[in-house]
């Protein structure tokens, strides 16, 4: 009696995996879309932004919270840790009911937050044909060059709360 036939590929020709030393980043770039310096640029700019603006506002959060607090000397940790898990938006939104930022600020800050949760997040419609970022700030210089300035201002925003 023969062995039956087996239906798993051989293993030669099975997919190894690239050591993280012999990745190619620039086909791993192309096959999102980030096919130039220029969108790579613009896609690390504005993560940066988002990056800096997720630490600046929770930091924000925790100095007014620790200034509000009934206890002599609060835990400023502890008010950072619980606000850092909380969403850009409701941390956002705590932080214009708390009279730190206006609204023009606060909707910066959320069109910064929209626009890499667009790029990070693969949300693709009905009759989608590729996996590429073209979103607008990845693909044109001035919707970039847009949402990163407004994104600075907020920064500024916050940090002067944190100068004064």
């Amino acid at each position: 009696m023969t062995p039956p036939e087996s239906h798993e590929p051989e293993r030669s020709r099975q997919l190894v995996p690239t050591s993280f030393e012999n990745l190619d980043w620039s086909g791993l770039f192309q096959t999102v879309g980030l096919d130039s310096p220029e969108k790579i640029d613009r896609l690390n700019r504005l993560l940066v932004v988002h990056l800096l603006i997720d630490r600046l506002l929770t930091l924000v959060l925790a100095a007014k919270l620790a200034t509000c607090s009934a206890v002599a000397e609060p835990d400023t940790e502890r008010l950072i840790l619980n606000n850092a898990g909380r969403a850009i938006p409701d941390r956002t939104e705590l932080a214009v009911d708390l009279g730190l930022v206006d609204r023009g600020a606060a909707d910066k800050i959320l069109r910064v937050n929209t626009a890499r949760n667009r790029l990070v997040h693969f949300k693709p419609k009905r009759g989608f044909t590729h996996w590429n970022l073209d979103e607008a700030e990845i693909i044109s210089q001035e919707a970039s060059d847009g949402r990163l300035r407004e994104g600075i201002e907020a920064m500024q925003a916050l940090g002067r709360l944190l100068a004064e």
